[in-house]
């Protein structure tokens, strides 16, 4: 595996020592330089070594021993270095740094999330240092990277190579989250107003600076995409001062726009847009205990209060669901003005336990049942 690193080196100090005009970036006309390409090659490929070279060291860090090695080695960081500097985002050893790069970080959170114990502080040393990508690559310089490659991405990027590449980049990004140390990156580095542009530019018709085509049509890639925006931004929220930033985006908003009655959108299929409306739901309620009371206002929970009626109206019992399970967190969140915009009686009908009944009578207080004490009592009231 040390040779394998040393001839990783090489090959980058090759390449920069190419970057001629010194502005730390390979062009087109560089990257031919360092390799010898013609200029009048119809069908210009890299020197045979390096796309080798990275396909052997992505099918070694496909077994996790190799991978763990790898990060031993900081053989990501070097890739992340090349990754940075190149300007053409299709070249092939892009592809294959992206799918190494992943195949390091999913075998290191798989690792520590092993029940296996390191027995002396060498071992816990190496497991959640040195062997551990997620501390390797939890710096501003690859996250740093990840926006960059990401915006450039999106700009240009339109066929579904390009989106399948950028959606990996969505994935890496999502497992670099799940260290807490590595969250405030993405703040500093403007990836995370990167990803709320993005996560709520269709929803509000905000300029982006890419044609639609790029990033908001109903192709499963784009759809993917949508999904992977969210559960990051949801992720990166764990660090408070990421949460105040989305709070006060159209985050939040874009969310409660997919809950509109009967709403029909041009670019999903009905189907598409139902796993919208039940995601949005679903990431809605794992935010909300995390927000401050009173976040929500007026106008939030008056749409999941028609939304829910909506639902129960039309008899669309998949929804209903989701969308009740939203309602009670709500209820345990929300300050007492704010609960009498959802519809309680409703809701308790459709509970199937006293529990989440009880908890809506709960919720209410003592001012909004007066002298009513017993639950059953209070529950008659409501109903």
């Amino acid at each position: 595996m040390e040779l394998v690193a040393e001839a990783i080196k090489m090959e980058v100090k090759h390449l920069f020592r190419n970057d001629v005009d010194g502005d730390g970036r390979i062009s087109q006309a560089e990257y031919e330089r360092a390799y010898g390409i013609l200029a009048n090659d119809e069908n210009p490929q890299p020197q045979v070594s390096t796309v080798s070279l990275m396909k052997l060291v992505r099918e070694l860090a496909a077994y996790r021993d190799n991978a763990l090695s790898l990060n031993r080695e900081n053989v990501p960081n070097q890739l992340v270095k090349v990754v940075s500097q190149l300007v053409d985002f299709r070249k092939e050893e892009i592809k294959l740094m992206i799918q190494i790069l992943w195949s390091v970080l999913e075998h290191s959170v798989e690792r520590i999330s092993a029940s296996q114990v390191a027995s002396t502080r060498m071992q816990l040393i190496d497991k959640f240092r040195h062997a551990n990508a997620l501390f390797c690559l939890g710096n501003a310089e690859t996250i740093g990277m990840l926006r960059s490659l990401l915006e450039r991405m999106l700009l240009e990027g339109y066929k579904a190579s390009d989106k399948e590449l950028r959606n990996e980049v969505l994935i890496i990004s999502s497992l670099l989250a799940r260290r807490q140390r590595n969250l405030a990156h993405f703040r500093e580095t403007g990836f995370l107003s990167l990803l709320i542009l993005y996560a709520t530019a269709a929803e509000n018709e905000l300029p982006t600076g890419c044609e639609e085509r790029h990033y908001a049509t109903s192709d499963p890639l784009d759809l993917e995409m949508k999904y992977l925006l969210w559960y990051l931004i949801k992720a990166l929220c764990q660090d408070s001062t990421n949460l105040i930033v989305v709070q006060e985006s159209l985050f939040v908003s874009s969310l409660l726009f997919y809950m509109h009655p009967g709403r029909k959108l041009r670019h999903w299929s009905e189907q598409q847009l139902r796993g919208l409306q039940k995601e949005a739901m679903l990431i809605l309620g794992s935010m909300v205990p995390i927000m401050p009371k009173g976040q929500l206002g007026q106008e939030e929970v008056a749409r999941v209060a028609t939304f829910l009626r909506y639902c129960h109206e039309v008899g669309d019992e998949e929804l209903l669901v989701d969308v009740l399970e939203l309602a009670l967190v709500l209820v345990r969140q929300l300050p007492q003005e704010l609960l009498g915009a959802l519809p309680l009686k409703l809701i308790v009908q459709h509970m199937d336990t006293a529990e989440s009944a009880a908890l809506i009578v709960a919720s209410l207080g003592n001012a909004a049942l007066k002298p009513v004490r017993k639950s059953d009592q209070a529950l008659e009231l409501l109903l």
